[in-house]
């Protein structure tokens, strides 16, 4: 009876609606802000300024984002009221399109440099979310848009006074800082990687002889060549570009060693950072000044004999 009650409410409240709060809705074709969340973007009537980014998307899209890691819901937001959720299907069942539409929209906070992966922290909307997820669980269709407001953040403690604005009707009990700076520094590095991966595309082999991409980039990240360019990747770019392009002139093109094959054509691409068997690694440590007296190693690489007898 509780739930009939309510969404006659609900429903009264959805179609008597005054048109001054109606959002005109259009294709979003210019705007390149938050490429990993496409849908229509939601302008507020009569040209009113919105400091918000408004989007709607697929609930489809929103869990598919969920699962895939780029929207994350923080330690502080994952108490799950399963009574709540038990409730919230209920209402969804009786009538999906008031559900949908006189709910409050999900609140997203995007945290993320110039050179970081985006990454977007739900604040409001968790027992939806969890709600929409196991609903897709029990094959209930759930062909429907829902609306989505974003805003930027550029440290913690803006991110945790509007979590407190947006749930002002109770205490907060937990918040980790700790666990939104590791998830910025690991989705950094994982853009960083991704960029190293397309700078250096050839260099990377499938072959015991190579670094692949993840050990290259550990031995970069653990050297703190990022943190000396202060996380400019870019700059890292040109700076590891550059040192190959050195370490080609002063060694390969100089050296009288017989090279093997897979060497050779290393070389003849301009591109030898991945090569296990020289001490590039060592030499993108060294400054710029020590070039002319840093050793260069190369070591050779035997056939193994065969065992036939």
């Amino acid at each position: 009876m509780y739930h009939l009650i309510m969404n006659n409410i609900i429903y009264y409240l959805f179609n008597n609606k005054s048109s001054e709060h109606t959002q005109e809705l259009e294709e979003q074709t210019t705007s390149r802000k938050y490429p990993s969340i496409r849908g229509k973007t939601v302008k507020l009537p009569n040209n009113l300024n919105d400091i918000y980014t408004r989007r709607v998307i697929s609930i489809d899209k929103l869990i598919s984002l969920s699962n895939n890691g780029i929207i994350k819901t923080p330690n502080f937001q994952r108490i799950i009221n399963p009574n709540k959720i038990d409730a919230m299907k209920i209402s969804f069942k009786n009538n999906s399109d008031i559900f949908t539409s006189t709910t409050n929209n999900f609140q997203l906070i995007c945290m993320s440099s110039n050179d970081a992966m985006e990454s977007f922290y739900l604040l409001d909307g968790q027992h939806r979310l969890e709600t929409y997820k196991q609903l897709l669980s029990q094959d209930i269709l759930i062909n429907r848009d829902i609306e989505i407001v974003i805003s930027d953040f550029t440290n913690y403690e803006e991110l945790i006074n509007n979590y407190k604005n947006l749930n002002c009707d109770r205490e907060i009990d937990f918040i980790c800082e700790d666990e939104v700076k590791n998830d910025q520094f690991y989705a950094f590095r994982k853009t960083a990687q991704s960029k190293i991966e397309s700078k250096f595309k050839t260099a990377f082999k499938k072959n015991d002889k190579y670094y692949t991409s993840e050990q290259f980039c550990k031995k970069i990240f653990d050297m703190e060549i990022l943190e000396y360019f202060d996380n400019n990747i870019e700059n890292t770019l040109n700076f590891i570009n550059v040192r190959n392009n050195i370490f080609i002139e002063k060694y390969y093109n100089k050296c009288n060693d017989k090279f093997m094959s897979f060497e050779e054509k290393m070389i003849d691409n301009k591109i030898i950072i991945t090569l296990k068997n020289n001490n590039f690694i060592e030499f993108l440590t060294i400054d710029d000044k020590d070039i002319d007296i840093f050793k260069f190693k190369h070591t050779k690489i035997r056939k193994k004999k065969s065992n036939n007898i």
